[in-house]
């Protein structure tokens, strides 16, 4: 009976304890998000901590680790000493006396600190508001690029909770103020803040940590958000399964097949539909790896994906797939490791095949008088040699879809434009004013572009009309190109959604020796149109049907030629 009493009361305490501790964490969790806000307005608004004389790291794990130590800490006293700090080290300076001053409005956004009483809140919205304004010790801004190179590394062993938390704040104070396109992101970006402080809490190994730091990443809804670092392969699966994966109306099929031998063994070829990878569907899987498959939009998404699903933690795969005459096979295949060689050896078969089946494009469509020219599968050497061949016939196809082999749009501008026009309008983030962002424009023009030389040998660019082609895989740099020829009236864009990613990459460097990646300019029309999440404008929109799969084709570029066949001229 007494036995059963203790037991009965073991339980009651379990049940009374639970949300005790659960209250605590929630408490917790909501001092370290305060404290992350008040250390970032500090950082990049007082002008003592500007400075960079202060050693404002240590200041933030030295306050994280006395909360970790002492979760009943209150946090007032935490924050008005690095409000001391940060005065103790500033001299007033006649430059401070610039009126530089935000707009007028309330400065924080609707419960953006929980435990400040207002007499902090008041004094931090004075410091943003303040009249001081210097070059920021811990941003720098060369041209558009975002250097964010003086933040310290911590390389040496890995990082404690503290410094993994630093971490953390780090990251989300730079996006809070100097990502152009925060306000993009389906996410609430302080509720990320204290969905992550738990895990980077209590990630216990790097593998962890890593995916921790990829899963915040992916909140961001950022095409160029990426964790750079030498072990990723080991990370998301280091085993690989050589076949190319396609999701495409709601099926995940099989598009190419690397291994002679799947081929002979199990007859695998293109067109076969995946029904399960490793006894779960791939919907469960892509359940999953969604967390470490950045992307702006959801076209660009599954992308990712399907090429994450080559991947595997376990040198075993079982694979299920129904051949196209409805048979279904079970495969189990030892898989080989994949590392950084592995992927440079595929990328260059890839690169290959690439330009050979760009070869035999470029003879087919050659029979029915239309150009054709693929910039991302030929440098500008071999690219000008292309348009020179392409430019003969009285209309021309411009391939954009995947990753230009070199900075082509000079070239295609040179050899293309006909009047000098604004394609492009950019938000750059104000390196005197954290949170601000300054707007900037470019132009292209076929005269003031060209040399003497190159002016002799193109006078007259080419007049004829030019369909771009475009989808999920024209991202950056493609995107950009995309928006240059898009200011020329005789071209036309026709595909589908693009990666919506424009823009150059800003690296965030992470205790542990990651890099966090993001777009660190904004990319706009001239009209103020954003291209981030949405793409570049489509004039003719074809997509991919699961039949054209099956049958090899090539859609886009099949639309292409019939529109060319029934369209003598782009207005």
């Amino acid at each position: 009976m007494r036995k059963t009493n203790y037991f009965l009361l073991g339980i009651f305490l379990l049940v009374l304890n639970g949300p005790l501790k659960c209250e605590q964490a929630a408490l917790l969790n909501q001092k370290l998000s305060d404290l992350c806000k008040a250390w970032g307005i500090l950082k990049y608004h007082h002008p003592g901590i500007a400075s960079g004389k202060t050693d404002w790291d240590s200041c933030l794990v030295s306050e994280i680790t006395q909360l970790l130590t002492d979760s009943a800490c209150p946090l007032h006293p935490l924050v008005c000493k690095l409000l001391a700090l940060a005065d103790r080290n500033y001299i007033p300076s006649p430059a401070d006396t610039l009126p530089l001053t935000p707009a007028a409005g309330p400065i924080f956004r609707t419960n953006y600190f929980i435990l400040l009483n207002d007499s902090f809140t008041n004094r931090l919205e004075a410091v943003i508001r303040g009249p001081h304004r210097r070059q920021n010790y811990y941003m720098a801004r060369k041209s558009q690029l975002l250097d964010f190179s003086f933040e310290k590394i911590y390389t040496k062993g890995f990082p404690s909770a503290a410094y993994r938390l630093l971490g953390l704040f780090r990251f989300w104070n730079i996006v809070e103020f100097f990502a152009p396109d925060k306000e993009l992101m389906d996410a609430n970006w302080d509720r990320t803040l204290l969905d992550f402080i738990p895990r980077f809490l209590h990630d216990d190994n790097r593998e962890a940590y890593f995916k921790s730091v990829s899963a915040l990443l992916t909140t961001l809804d950022d095409g160029h958000a990426i964790v750079m670092d030498r072990h990723r392969f080991d990370y998301l699966g280091k085993y690989e399964f050589p076949v190319t994966f396609k999701w495409i109306d709601q099926e995940l099929l099989i598009t190419a097949v690397a291994s002679k031998h799947l081929v002979r063994k199990y007859q695998i070829e293109p067109g076969d539909h995946v029904l399960t990878l490793n006894h779960q569907t791939p919907e469960q899987q892509i359940k999953q790896l969604g967390p470490f498959a950045p992307a702006s939009n959801q076209n660009r998404k599954m992308v990712i994906l399907s090429t994450l699903l080559a991947a595997y933690s376990s040198p075993e795969l079982t694979l299920e797939l129904e051949k196209r005459n409805g048979q279904r096979i079970r495969i189990i295949e030892k898989l080989k490791p994949q590392s950084a060689w592995t992927v440079l050896v595929s990328e260059s078969r890839a690169k290959k095949a690439l330009r050979q089946i760009n070869q035999t494009t470029t003879k087919t469509l050659a029979l029915q008088d239309i150009g054709y020219v693929n910039p991302c599968s030929c440098k500008n050497k071999a690219l000008k040699k292309a348009y020179e061949n392409a430019r003969q016939y009285p209309a021309l196809i411009i391939d954009m879809r995947g990753y230009p082999a070199d900075d082509i749009l000079l070239l295609l501008n040179q050899l293309l434009c006909r009047e000098k026009k604004v394609f492009v309008k950019y938000l750059v983030a104000d390196s005197l004013f954290a949170g601000q962002f300054c707007s900037q424009s470019d132009s292209l023009s076929h005269l003031d572009s060209l040399t003497p030389a190159s002016l002799k040998a193109h006078a007259v660019s080419y007049s004829g009309p030019i369909l771009v082609l475009v989808n999920s895989r024209t991202l950056s740099a493609s995107e950009w190109t995309v928006m240059g020829l898009q200011t020329q009236q005789h071209v036309l864009v026709m595909g589908s959604q693009t990666a919506g990613a424009d823009g150059n990459i800003a690296r965030v460097p992470l205790p542990g020796g990651f890099n966090a990646c993001f777009s660190g300019l904004g990319v706009l029309y001239p009209d103020g149109a954003n291209t981030q999440r949405t793409g570049v404008r489509i004039d003719i929109p074809v997509s991919e049907t699961l039949q054209g799969v099956l049958c090899g084709k090539d859609e886009i570029l099949d639309a292409a030629v019939r529109y060319f066949k029934t369209k003598t001229t782009i207005n």
